[in-house]
C-alpha cells in the first residue's frame, strides 16, 4: 500500500488515505469510517459489510468497486471520481455528492428511501441502472448537467427529481417512470432552472 496514511488495516477510522494504492488489499473487515481517501486507488475494492460512514472519495478510482445496505454512504462525498461499473446495493446514498462523477455504467439498486437528495450534478450517468424491488424514489435528486445517454430509468419516480431537462429525458429509458411535475409524458416536463456550475476535475 502507497500513499499517505496513518493506519493499519483493517482498521482505518478517520484514517489520512489520500493517493493510497488499495487495488488487490484485503480489506475484509476494515472500519473506513470517516477516512479521506481523496485520489486512492480502490479499483475493485468490495466495501460490503465494512462501516465507511463520512469517508471522502474525491476523485478516487472506484472501477467496478462493490456497495451494499450494510454501507452508510450519507453524505459521502464521490465528487470527480470514477465509478465505472461500480455497484450499490441498497448502499445508504441520501445526500450522497456524485459532482463530475464518471459512473458509466454503474448500478444502482435501490432500498427504501436510500437513494433520497444525490447530487448528479455535471456527472457522466451514461447506460447507468437504477432498479429496486419496488418504483425507486429519486426525491430531491439534482440531474443539473448530468449526461444520461441510455440510463436506465425505468419505472422510477421521478417528480421529485430537480435538473431533468427534455433533452436529458429523451436520451434516457424512462418507460413506466413518473416525470419531474409528476407527468407522463416528455412534452409536459417543466422547463429545469440549474445554476451555473464551474466546478472542474483535475487532469
Amino acid at each position: 500500500m502507497t500513499g499517505v496514511q496513518t493506519c493499519a488495516l483493517p482498521i482505518c477510522v478517520h484514517a489520512l488515505l489520500i493517493g493510497a494504492d488499495l487495488e488487490g488489499v484485503n480489506t475484509f473487515g476494515g472500519d473506513f469510517s470517516g477516512a479521506d481517501l481523496s485520489g486512492a486507488n480502490l479499483k475493485g475494492v468490495k466495501f460490503t459489510d465494512r462501516p465507511v460512514p463520512g469517508a471522502i472519495f474525491r476523485s478516487a478510482i472506484l472501477k467496478s468497486a462493490q456497495f451494499d445496505s450494510s454501507n452508510n454512504l450519507s453524505g459521502a462525498d464521490f465528487t470527480c471520481a470514477d465509478l465505472g461499473n461500480a455497484t450499490f446495493v441498497g448502499a445508504d446514498l441520501s445526500n450522497a455528492v456524485f459532482r463530475n462523477a464518471h459512473l458509466q455504467p454503474a448500478t444502482f439498486r435501490a432500498g427504501e428511501d436510500t437513494l433520497t437528495g444525490i447530487d448528479f450534478s455535471n456527472a457522466d450517468l451514461r447506460s447507468v441502472i437504477f432498479t429496486g424491488a419496488s418504483r425507486v424514489k429519486l426525491d430531491g435528486v439534482n440531474f443539473c448537467g448530468a449526461i444520461l445517454d441510455g440510463a436506465d430509468l425505468t419505472n422510477t419516480d421521478l417528480s421529485g427529481a430537480t435538473g431533468l431537462t427534455l433533452e436529458q429525458l429523451r436520451v434516457a429509458k424512462t418507460a413506466g417512470a413518473v416525470l419531474p411535475g409528476g407527468s407522463s409524458r416528455l412534452e409536459d416536463v417543466p422547463k429545469a432552472n440549474c445554476p451555473i456550475q464551474v466546478e472542474k476535475c483535475g487532469k
